[in-house]
This record gives structure tokens, C-alpha cells and sequence, in this order.
């Protein structure tokens, strides 16, 4: 892969939803599950099915953060929605309450992590890269909705790259500031993900269906795109590769490669 490429598959057969009851599952009795609609509630957090398909049953996954009780749904690779949704076309003329809605400040400080736990971890560069307007007018929005609300993008003053990237684009945006990330401080620490996310609900388009990841295999450094709630081993096998130990974040070791992908993975080592 060179330098300026993201390895994107989307090629996964299933996808692993997590619940917390199964009482509270949202599946038709046909069990047919469409993409974008709400299966379940996980930590307070409604989730999405990134597919389509059919349910295939309930297991357990491991995750980053322990085992986790999951839906299983076999992806039919057709996308098809329950029901068409018009989305507006223009972020800034969605309603007061809608943008409240999706965003409303615990502090008097918002600030945006770029996300760099060393130096070969790319995730948060490509993620800025494919949707750099799109965060920047979501922060903008946020910042002209809350006018006493200070707005920045905190990053690591080692990663220029990024930082170039951003002063091409601010000047058009001077509610926006950077700062280099030092102690955290009061504020509202929100990811790349969190801004995408508002973004999609206030344009009511559909649901972000990715996640992204840095994986480090033999002294190569990719990155790789896929669906959410996809399972790491079936990625592995797509690429190739076969993992004795996988380090996940620099601080958790697993030796079984069936783990959860979700928001909480940044970069992981295959030994």
C-alpha cells in the first residue's frame, strides 16, 4: 500500500452488533435486517446495522473492552434501507433544536482530538483527510450555535503533516482554532467520529457504516477501512495473515484474532 492509500474492505460476511438485553433487540419477525436501522442500545449509544442481510443468531465477541454479548447478521452485500430519507443538502440550515440536539456543551470548551497515540498511528490523518470539510462546517456550525463556546482542534505539534493540512483550510473558518494537545482541561473531548456522526444526523443522511484502523504487521504500517462492527479475523484472512498475538492500542494483548472492530480501536500489532 503506498503512503496515500487507505485499504478499504468492505467484503465482510458478518457483522457483530453489541446489546445489552436481548429483549431490547429491534429484528422483524422475518428476520430480515435492513442497513441504517436501529438494532439495539449498547451503553446508552443506539446502534445501527452497517448491512444488510439476515439475523444468523446471538453469540459473544471479545472487544477492547472484554467479552460482549452480539447479534450476528449475515451480510446480503446489497445495502438495502428500510425507507428512502431525504437529506438536506446544506448543514447550515438545519434547525436550532435538531443541531442542539445532537450537540450540546458540558463546558465552555470544545475541543477535537486528533488522535495520535505515536507516530505510526495514521487512523485520525485518513479519517481527517477523506472528511476535512465536513468537520470543519460541523465545528463551524457548533461554533455559530453557541457563540460563548470556545471551538479548537487539538493536535500532537510533532504531526506537521496534519497540520498543514488544517492551515490550507482555516482561514475559511475562523471560529476554528488549533492547539497542540499538552494536559487534558476542562472540555469537551470529542473524536473525529463524534463530529462525522453529528454531521450525518444533522443532514439526516445515512449512518456512518466505517471504521478505520492502523495495523502494523512485519515492520509495515497500513491502514485499513471497513465496515463497523466487523470482526478482526475476517479482515486477517482477507489480507493474508495470521496472527499468534495481537496488541491493540499499545496496551492490550489477545491471542484469538475474533475481536469486535469498533470506535474504540486505533491501531493494532500483529505479532
Amino acid at each position: 500500500m503506498s503512503e496515500n492509500e487507505v485499504n478499504i474492505i468492505y467484503t465482510v460476511d458478518y457483522i457483530y452488533i453489541p446489546y445489552n438485553n436481548s429483549d431490547e433487540l429491534n429484528i422483524n419477525e422475518d428476520k430480515k435486517v435492513y442497513k441504517d436501522k436501529q438494532i439495539s442500545i449498547f451503553n446508552g449509544e443506539k446502534i445501527y446495522s452497517p448491512v444488510s442481510g439476515m439475523l444468523y443468531g446471538l453469540s459473544e465477541l471479545n472487544s477492547y473492552n472484554g467479552p460482549l454479548n452480539v447479534l450476528v447478521i449475515e451480510n446480503d452485500f446489497k445495502d438495502k434501507v428500510d425507507k428512502k430519507i431525504i437529506s438536506i443538502e446544506d448543514i447550515y440550515k438545519a434547525k436550532v433544536e435538531n443541531i442542539k440536539r445532537a450537540y450540546l456543551p458540558k463546558s465552555k470548551k470544545l475541543s477535537l482530538y486528533i488522535n495520535s497515540i505515536n507516530n505510526y498511528d495514521l487512523k485520525d490523518e485518513y479519517i481527517l483527510e477523506e472528511n476535512i470539510n465536513i468537520v470543519l462546517e460541523t465545528l463551524d456550525l457548533i461554533s455559530l450555535t453557541y457563540p460563548n463556546l470556545k471551538v479548537v482542534i487539538k493536535i500532537d505539534k510533532r504531526n506537521t503533516r496534519i497540520y498543514q493540512k488544517l492551515f490550507t483550510f482555516l482561514g475559511t473558518y475562523p471560529n476554528i482554532g488549533v492547539e497542540f494537545i499538552t494536559n487534558k482541561e476542562e472540555e469537551d473531548i470529542l473524536s473525529l467520529y463524534n463530529i462525522i456522526d453529528i454531521y450525518t444526523s444533522l443532514k439526516k443522511c445515512r449512518k456512518r457504516d466505517y471504521v478505520y484502523f492502523t495495523l502494523i504487521h512485519s515492520k509495515n504500517i497500513s491502514v485499513i477501512k471497513t465496515k463497523r462492527y466487523s470482526n478482526l479475523d475476517e479482515i486477517l484472512k482477507v489480507l493474508g495473515i495470521t496472527a499468534n498475538e495481537v496488541i491493540i492500542n499499545l496496551k492490550r494483548k489477545f491471542t484469538n484474532t475474533n475481536i469486535l472492530l469498533d470506535d474504540n480501536i486505533d491501531i493494532i500489532n500483529i505479532n
